[in-house]
């Protein structure tokens, strides 16, 4: 994961990283964000060494034999399947890189379903590291990509409109994607469709 990611920009500098921090509570039991399947916490040291004082605590989330390895500084570690209900409430984001192209929409409404439950209503975000493909003239890694993922586990990587389509069925609304270039991942922002009305 960390050798994909070499030499490329952190999502957190291409994301508007002081959207989240601007109204985050800012206090030793509020937690700002969780890395939801995060593997060895790569993108967490990353914003913890660029920014050394969150307003709230910092988690990654794994399976167990993954995260009881990890040593970083500064990041709190849980054990997690993301397939079962969210332990963290009210998080004020919940960032999932490379998770949902692994999986088919059914397995991935029932991860998204298990976030929203412990959403805090007008404060708490999704954040969505991963492809947004266009509908058409897809480059060709990102289709290549595409069939990789579907004949291995029947993943898939996603068009906007199906991005769209999946977090609504969640119970989500896109409210931004961002992106400097077609062959990296985008990042999208989504929040509870109740706080979009």
């Amino acid at each position: 994961m960390s050798s994909r990611r070499e030499g490329r920009p952190n999502w957190f500098s291409i994301y508007p990283i002081e959207q989240l921090m601007t109204g985050a509570v800012a206090s030793p039991d509020a937690v700002f964000l969780v890395d939801v399947g995060g593997n060895q916490g790569h993108d967490l040291a990353r914003f913890h060494a660029q920014y050394p004082k969150p307003p709230g605590r910092l988690i990654l989330q794994d399976l167990p034999k993954i995260i009881s390895s990890v040593e970083r500084v500064g990041i709190e570690k849980i054990p997690y399947s993301f397939l079962n209900p969210q332990p963290i409430k009210g998080a004020r984001a919940y960032c999932f890189r490379a998770i949902f192209h692994d999986w088919p929409d059914r397995i991935c409404q029932k991860i998204l379903m298990n976030t929203v439950s412990a959403m805090k209503p007008g404060y708490s975000s999704v954040i969505i590291i991963d492809f947004v493909l266009p509908d058409t003239n897809v480059p060709r890694m990102q289709a290549a990509m595409d069939i990789q993922m579907m004949s291995i586990g029947a993943g898939v990587e996603r068009s906007e409109q199906q991005w769209r389509e999946l977090l609504l069925n969640a119970g989500l609304e896109i409210i931004g994607i961002w992106n400097v270039s077609p062959n990296m991942e985008s990042i999208i922002e989504a929040v509870k469709v109740a706080d979009t009305e």
